[in-house]
């Protein structure tokens, strides 16, 4: 087999690779709004604040923005709020606006945060994939 044969059949080959990894990367998300959410109890309330449990979710942080509602009248708002701290996994909510009362009988409803294309192990495959196919057809 010929340079220029083997050139052909491996510059077809990286074609095909990229363009599966377009396809991959370029795929419709699937996940609805129901998917990306967390609901959770709230544990007390105050005045113009609540706390609700946040123990295992490491991505609540201050200036996060949720809403609580009803789940006996089929998720009805009650009110909406923003995280002022988290402290040993307790977040503290300040309500910034609300239709009723919040009780401990209504849910915190958070929307989990998507991560970066940055902080994706498919980018940084694809980037180390291309960079190696690159480096082989360059050599060529």
């Amino acid at each position: 087999m010929s340079a220029a044969a083997t050139r052909r059949r491996m510059s077809r080959a990286a074609a095909v690779v990229v363009a599966l990894l377009l396809l991959a990367v370029a795929r419709p998300a699937r996940a609805q709004a129901s998917d990306r959410t967390v609901r959770l109890t709230i544990v007390e309330v105050s005045d113009s604040t609540f706390s609700f449990d946040a123990t295992n979710l490491k991505w609540v942080k201050p200036g996060e923005r949720g809403m609580a509602v009803d789940p006996k009248r089929r998720d009805a708002l009650v009110a909406r709020f923003d995280v002022l701290r988290v402290d040993h996994g307790r977040a503290i909510a300040l309500i910034t606006g609300a239709t009723t009362d919040v009780t401990t009988d209504h849910v915190v409803v958070l929307e989990v945060p998507i991560r970066p294309w940055y902080r994706s192990t498919l980018f940084w495959s694809g980037a180390m994939l291309g960079t190696l196919l690159g480096a082989l057809l360059g050599s060529l």
